[in-house]
């Protein structure tokens, strides 16, 4: 008999409901699943829009604990359907996640039924690898991937990765075209860690030891199945098409015909400050996101960037002091900074570094004089930089934090 760890006994717990009851008659095995009401699908429709990155990450965290204790007793979860997956907070504020419908699991070596293959499998679930007219074992580790990939796509972004009407069509897209992400707030991390769990060649696919080691760190706090700023522009179109209508038709129409113009106008009016505040808001939280990661991890392309920008100040701060003490008829003295003693909005440009508003050079006596240096010699702009065989060129950076004088 397998012995088991409290872990592994915790999580079949965890995967099992205490509730679900299991008969053998006749030589049958007769389930019957609980009745749940939430689920993953569940969430998704109560949050929409709200729903965050972090939170996303938090709860497949927990979905693949599941799925690894499933897949160390060979055993295929198969089914990724966002509503075949219970799901609950527990008394500590962390996530419960566990198979909702038991029978939909199955044995790693089991053998495919040919009259009814696909029944464990939605088709906008359905791997490339599972649509070809010669496969022989449906489902695999690595198909569980790609279930996966699609789930964590439509909890990001709120649609299927591949739709289609029919299934043909549908097929067609799954084995031929790649998924497209939208203008939304998502990470890098996030977008790369789907993007490897839908690639078409099995082989290549990320596994669930990776998957797992990705999910480990911080995600960005913010909306990702929205984009406020988009929201706002389509808002602003609205607007104007609904004044003009409104201006050409108003004296020529009944008011019943124009009235509904009108006040869908006003609600748009009123809708417009508050979609303004909260793209504010996720403009925010996704500069202090990139800031958080800059500070934690700098790339190489960063470093070097710092480099070059420090490589100028230094050589400004030299030209200056050569000529003050040609002016004052003394030898010039070795003037300059190093990284560690100049802030990152100096150093680096907005599009890498997203500078604060509340920022202004002359709050840090080091950031005033390289600020100053480069201002005066018209320099403010980052040096010109290759990146592989691109010219990379960064306009100066425009601060609008609060100018900090001198006391005397």
């Amino acid at each position: 008999m397998a012995s088991f760890s409290a872990d592994q006994l915790r999580l079949s717990e965890i995967c099992v409901s205490r509730r679900m009851e299991i008969l053998h008659s006749n030589q049958r095995w007769i389930i019957f699943n609980p009745y749940v009401d939430t689920t993953i699908h569940s969430l998704a429709l109560a949050r929409l829009d709200e729903i965050t990155e972090s939170e996303v990450m938090e709860i497949f965290k927990k979905l693949v604990e599941v799925i690894q204790f499933c897949h160390s007793r060979r055993v295929l979860v198969r089914n990724f359907r966002p509503k075949n997956f219970y799901l609950k907070k527990a008394e500590d504020g962390s996530w419960i996640v566990r198979p909702a419908n038991l029978p939909d699991l199955g044995c790693d070596d089991e053998v495919t039924d040919a009259h009814n293959s696909r029944r464990t499998v939605y088709a906008a679930f359905m791997a490339p690898e599972m649509l070809k007219a010669t496969t022989k074992t449906l489902h695999t580790y690595d198909t569980e991937m790609w279930g996966l990939g699609v789930l964590m796509y439509i909890l990001l972004v709120g649609k299927y990765p591949f739709y289609e009407k029919d299934t043909t069509p549908l097929f067609r897209a799954i084995k031929f075209k790649q998924q497209k992400w939208p203008m939304n707030f998502l990470s890098f991390k996030a977008t790369t860690m789907v993007d490897m769990m839908l690639r078409k060649v099995p082989s290549a696919r990320m596994n669930l030891v990776d998957l797992a080691r990705n999910l480990e760190g911080e995600f960005p706090n913010v909306r990702c199945r929205s984009n406020m700023m988009l929201k706002q522009h389509d808002l602003m179109i609205k607007m104007d098409l609904l004044e003009m209508y409104y201006d050409a038709y108003k004296g020529r129409l009944l008011p019943q015909n124009v009235d509904p113009i009108h006040e869908e106008l006003l609600l748009c009016r009123h809708e417009f400050p508050m979609t303004a505040e909260f793209a504010k808001k996720d403009i925010r939280l996704v500069f202090e996101t990139i800031k958080t990661g800059m500070d934690k991890n700098v790339t190489g392309f960063q470093k070097t960037v710092m480099r070059r920008r420090l490589d100028q100040i230094n050589q400004v701060l030299m030209e200056n002091e050569i000529r003050d003490a040609q002016a004052e008829d003394r030898k010039p003295k070795n003037i300059q900074f190093f990284l560690h003693e100049l802030s990152k909005e100096i150093l680096l440009p907005f599009v890498m570094y997203p500078i604060s508003d509340h920022y202004h050079p002359s709050q840090n006596p080091k950031d005033w004089i390289a600020y100053k240096a480069l201002r005066d010699a018209n320099q403010l702009a980052f040096p010109v930089i290759m990146r592989g065989t691109t010219v990379k060129q960064y306009p100066a950076p425009q601060y609008k934090g609060r100018v900090v004088t001198a006391r005397r």
